[in-house]
């Protein structure tokens, strides 16, 4: 199985919050899962945003016509030091495990650069939301390393996006390459 993570982060800082929601729909229409990361509990995400929970966000996307299969979400306290989401991906090794997904031909889609650093050490495929920023502002103006992933202008774009990589697989075949690590010998708490 596959599945599209979706950063609670691109969610909440949508500036058309309802948009940001109805983009997701075309989701539940696919054959991957939709898994929610709730990154506010793990500090990922700025305190003013924080408010927003992720059971208000299921309701809220389901209303919509989107669907989310999963929810994960990181039961540390943001001092405390964790393997779920900031330096690794626990978060994504856990749905895997649960869902017993293949990373390889999975997508995360979130909104900074330590975001697609975490999807590139899963083996995911990110997709960066801009939401109202530039590439520049976003990597301080340096290239991002590496830099073979799609940016999107907001969610839709990125749906889009995928749902067009995901279309082309079906007809062609996955074009991407394996892997580099796959972390499924970590131990996740």
């Amino acid at each position: 199985m596959r599945a599209a993570f979706v950063s609670s982060a691109c969610l909440v800082k949508e500036k058309d919050h309802r948009a940001a929601l109805v983009a997701l729909a075309p989701l539940a229409d696919s054959a991957l899962y939709t898994v929610l990361l709730d990154t506010a509990s793990s500090g990922a995400v700025p305190s003013e945003t924080a408010e927003v929970t992720a059971a208000r966000l299921v309701e809220e996307i389901t209303a919509a016509g989107g669907r989310v299969d999963a929810e994960v979400h990181c039961p540390h306290k943001t001092e405390e030091a964790c393997s779920c989401w900031h330096m690794r991906p626990g978060f994504l090794w856990q749905a895997a495990r649960y869902l017993d997904l293949r990373l390889d031909e999975s997508y995360v889609i979130c909104d900074t650069p330590n975001d697609v650093s975490l999807a590139y050490m899963a083996g995911c495929r990110p997709i960066l939301v801009l939401n109202g920023r530039t590439i520049e502002e976003l990597y301080d103006g340096f290239q991002p390393e590496p830099s073979d992933f799609p940016v999107a202008r907001d969610l839709q774009q990125a749906v889009s996006y995928l749902l067009s990589e995901e279309e082309t697989a079906v007809e062609l075949g996955h074009a991407r390459p394996a892997a580099l690590s796959q972390g499924v010998d970590e131990e996740v708490p």
